[in-house]
């Protein structure tokens, strides 16, 4: 029985270990995409591949008053807004305006690990996308 109660214990430790929660704090710098994947059937492979290039060439900046900005080779002026991570679900959300209509957008945090960070973004229908992220 003593047996037992030691490999359970041995479990649920191992399990609670593997079921960390990301720091908020190593989300605030400079990121650049490096990587990007899609499960999109339905898209056209040239509107993937735009996709992919914009993707790119995307930089982010997140700071500690939970702002952020972001540029990219097609989107020069950029982007800013506001941004939270949600613990519990490991969710990262951004909020900004464009052309006077507020858009969010979601991201399931995959993995943040020293200086990279994977998140993933369901499209409905569409599918997903993931980008891996490196901070600079």
């Amino acid at each position: 029985m003593k047996k037992i109660i030691n490999l359970l214990s041995l479990v649920t430790i191992l399990f609670c270990s593997c079921n960390s929660q990301i720091n908020e704090n190593k989300i605030i710098g400079n990121w650049k995409v490096i990587e990007f994947d899609t499960n999109t059937p339905t898209l056209s492979s040239g509107v993937i591949e735009t996709a992919k290039i914009e993707a790119l060439s995307t930089q982010y900046s997140f700071e500690k008053d939970k702002s952020f900005s972001m540029k990219s080779n097609f989107n020069s002026n950029g982007k800013s807004g506001n941004y939270k991570y949600l613990s519990k679900k490991k969710t990262f959300q951004m909020t900004y305006s464009s052309d006077g209509v507020k858009t969010l957008q979601e991201y399931q945090i995959e993995s943040l690990n020293g200086d990279l960070m994977k998140w993933t973004q369901e499209m409905g229908n569409l599918g997903s996308i993931s980008m891996t992220l490196k901070k600079e």
